[in-house]
């Protein structure tokens, strides 16, 4: 599948959230381990349609958002990534 270059609804969620693009990127990293960790920029990059993000990316994305499905939030497109049963070790 090809990089769809169109702003996802991620982008409406997050000031709903009253988060910005920085606070996003550190409440996503805050669920991910340091070397996984993202920034303003990855944020901005997802919401944009030009990166897939990781499968602990995701699922930190819907965690940071209050369990909001990431099929709500992204194209199917760029969740190659995804893998359903995957659970981030801070929820075991």
């Amino acid at each position: 599948m090809v990089l769809p270059f169109r702003r996802q609804q991620l982008a409406k969620f997050i000031p709903f959230h009253d988060y910005t693009s920085e606070t996003f990127a550190e409440a996503v990293s805050s669920f991910l381990p340091d070397d996984e960790a993202v920034s303003k920029s990855d944020v901005q990059n997802i919401i944009y349609g030009r990166r897939y993000p990781s499968a602990n990316v995701i699922r930190a994305i819907e965690l940071s958002l209050a369990g909001i499905p990431i099929d709500v939030l992204l194209q199917p497109s760029l969740l190659i990534n995804r893998v359903r049963d995957l659970r981030l070790e801070c929820e075991s």
